[in-house]
């Protein structure tokens, strides 16, 4: 008796879940199927699109302008080090140009 009441139980259970299958499926393909008034369609621009490609050109111009900066402390100061250095002290194969004929 208890394995026919299982059985039908198993098969409800079975059918409902069936069931709720074809309906969700249902309402899915009418969810899909709905479609915005802006699909397809080319809109000009948005409200504040304008500003915020400036904003964004403004902080590129901004971070170039950073860049630029921290490169050029460097280069001047190289620059600014090669005029105070003798050229006769200057070797550009790596050697430090201290030898017992030059002194330090």
């Amino acid at each position: 008796m208890t394995a026919n009441l299982l059985m039908f139980a198993a098969f409800g259970i079975s059918i409902l879940l069936a069931l709720t299958c074809v309906l969700a499926l249902r309402w899915w393909r009418r969810r899909e199927e709905r479609r915005s008034p802006l699909q397809r369609k080319q809109v000009g621009r948005v409200p504040g699109q304008q500003l915020v490609e400036r904003v964004t050109d403004s902080q590129e111009d901004m971070l170039l302008s950073v860049i630029v900066m921290y490169f050029a402390f460097p280069v001047m100061l190289l620059a600014w080090a090669l005029q105070r250095i003798p050229p006769e002290r200057m070797r550009w194969d790596g050697s430090s140009g201290c030898s017992s004929s030059v002194p330090c």
